[in-house]
């Protein structure tokens, strides 16, 4: 990205999608362009929170919000 240039963030908010985040189509997807990834775990009962915490491990361009409880997607967005 040149010099300069601002990066869009894409915000996902997630609620018990331990088995349907596709950790690689999402880091290739956070490196591949101008954009970074901001996942908002909504309250999840499963393994949400680690498979985020993981990805965001992985690149700095994805980080990742930890709420309590669920709020809905409204409130995670």
């Amino acid at each position: 990205m040149p010099m300069g240039a601002t990066r869009a963030t894409i915000v996902i908010p997630c609620y018990n999608e331990e088995h349907r985040l596709d950790r690689h189509a999402l880091l290739v997807l956070a490196e591949s362009g101008p954009v970074s990834l901001l996942f908002v775990n909504d309250g999840s009962t499963d393994g949400t929170g680690s498979v985020l915490a993981h990805l965001a491990g992985e690149s700095t361009l994805i980080s990742f919000l930890e709420l309590a409880e669920n709020l809905g997607k409204a409130e995670a967005v």
